[in-house]
């Protein structure tokens, strides 16, 4: 991703790199980043992409989880008050739809974004370096 500047070491520590990005919204995340030595660029790209990746999965696992669960209330509500009429699988199938695109989301288009979000941090790099800090 970033040619030859792949054995730069970086200057920062992972973990309050990461704090300071949840707290982008306060004045103190600058404070945040800690200076420590050691990491390169490709840990650090490995690292992101990997955590990336587990947010994805773990956001996946919580929505079928919550899936499987509301639609069994919804299928013993339906079994035991009006059998005649299935109208749980209205929401089993529609929310079905919606639990597959998450699906595809977060385990097939990963790379895809992983790819399109660098193209984004090496050019935003890049106008950085040129001296637009706008």
């Amino acid at each position: 991703m970033y040619g030859s500047v792949s054995n730069v070491i970086l200057s920062f520590d992972i973990v309050a790199y990461l704090t300071a990005i949840l707290l982008q919204s306060t004045k103190s995340a600058k404070e945040v980043i800690k200076m420590t030595e050691g990491f390169t660029i490709k840990e650090y790209e490995r690292a992101e992409v990997e955590l990336r990746t587990r947010k994805r999965h773990a956001n996946f696992y919580s929505h079928a989880a919550l899936y499987v669960l509301i639609n069994v209330v919804l299928i013993v509500i339906n079994v035991a008050f009006m059998p005649e009429y299935p109208w749980c699988l209205i929401p089993l199938v529609l929310w079905g739809i919606g639990l597959l695109a998450h699906y595809f989301e977060a385990f097939v288009w990963v790379a895809n974004d992983i790819q399109t979000w660098e193209a984004k941090v090496e050019y935003r790099a890049s106008e950085i370096h040129c001296g637009n800090m706008a």
